[in-house]
């Protein structure tokens, strides 16, 4: 049986950027040439602004992204965006000066 878990989740864990975040999707989904079943991407949003939601409506044909609104507080929508990923490997994407920072899952 083969295991259909995707290779990278890609997490996005924010507070309403929506700037940070369609910047980001527009560079992922650029890699025209990378196979989409072989990465994930994950958005959650602790934000209390409702525009992120509408400004993601045109990347919701992509059927790898997926959008979770969060009540969590602070640190903890972060945590939250890690435990949703699937892939072997996550791949954290905040908004702060330590910018990336890959996480393996075993």
């Amino acid at each position: 049986m083969a295991d259909n878990k995707p290779l990278l989740s890609i997490c996005l864990p924010t507070n309403g950027a929506v700037q940070f975040v369609t910047k980001a999707l527009d560079s992922i989904y650029a890699q025209e040439d990378a196979d989409k079943s072989k990465y994930e991407v994950f958005i959650t949003d602790n934000g209390q602004d409702s525009q992120l939601e509408a400004a993601l409506q045109p990347y919701m044909k992509y059927g790898n992204l997926r959008y979770m609104k969060t009540d969590d507080k602070g640190f903890l929508n972060l945590i939250t965006c890690l435990k949703l990923g699937n892939g072997l490997f996550c791949k954290m994407q905040i908004r702060m000066n330590i910018s990336n920072m890959l996480i393996n899952f075993v």
